[in-house]
């Protein structure tokens, strides 16, 4: 027996850790009834508030004050959670918190009742180590690649996970609250703004998934490479916790 490909197996309990967490992960609707992005539950401690509610996270591109920017008012975005129910759920026209598409391309929007049988996404402790492999070492089968896990409502259709051509590439490894941006391979698609980034082993959010394209290198390494671009959770609970 060998591993021949780029992964092994994966345990039953990991796959039904994955398929919990799905329950979280929101399509955000128009309303025009068009899937526009993604969302998911998070804790409001996590960000700063302290009052009681549910919360969701998306991306300041996909709901913004006013429709800025081509992206939806509040008022206007519904949520369904399809891995839970066909329900949508209305959206508080004040917006939580916010930072904008140039910074840390984040939204936290309050939900007008609670989704039952979701709950919110756990954050992880810290960004994942990546390991210092050649570019060799890295192609071998059974590489010891650091992977990352998206979730979300790719090209307007329904949930979906991506699992394959995963690696984690880069991430600029900071907490503070400058934007700390994340590379990685995951596949995704107009539609996955806003999805959550999870770790390999718990299925832990790391990062808040919103662009992807020929990138610049991050760290100060040249050139640029084809990659898929999230911001750190770290960072976005930095910036969001500040005194307003």
């Amino acid at each position: 027996e060998k591993i021949l490909g780029a992964e092994g197996t994966k345990s039953y309990d990991w796959w039904k850790k994955g398929l919990t967490r799905a329950a979280s992960v929101g399509a955000v609707y128009s309303d025009s009834d068009k899937r526009t992005g993604t969302c998911f539950l998070v804790r409001g401690q996590d960000f700063g508030v302290a009052e009681p509610g549910s919360y969701v996270l998306t991306n300041a591109h996909v709901v913004a004050d006013n429709g800025s920017g081509g992206a939806l008012r509040p008022e206007d975005a519904t949520i369904a959670f399809e891995a839970l129910d066909s329900r949508r759920y209305r959206v508080d026209p004040q917006i939580v918190r916010f930072s904008a598409v140039d910074r840390h391309d984040a939204c936290l929007l309050r939900l007008e009742e609670e989704p039952a049988g979701a709950l919110p996404l756990p954050l992880a402790r810290a960004l994942p180590l990546i390991p210092k492999l050649t570019a060799e070492e890295a192609a071998k089968p059974g590489a010891d690649l650091m992977r990352v896990y998206v979730i979300g409502y790719p090209a307007g259709g329904g949930l979906e996970f991506s699992l394959q051509d995963n690696q984690l590439l880069d991430h600029e490894g900071v907490t503070a609250e400058q934007p700390c941006r994340v590379h990685y391979r995951a596949p995704t698609e107009p539609g996955s703004s806003g999805s959550p980034v999870f770790n390999r082993g718990n299925w832990e959010v790391i990062a808040l998934h919103h662009l992807g394209g020929e990138l610049s290198r991050l760290n100060g390494t040249a050139g640029s490479y084809p990659a898929n671009e999230g911001i750190s959770i770290f960072s976005i609970a930095a910036d969001f916790k500040k005194p307003r």
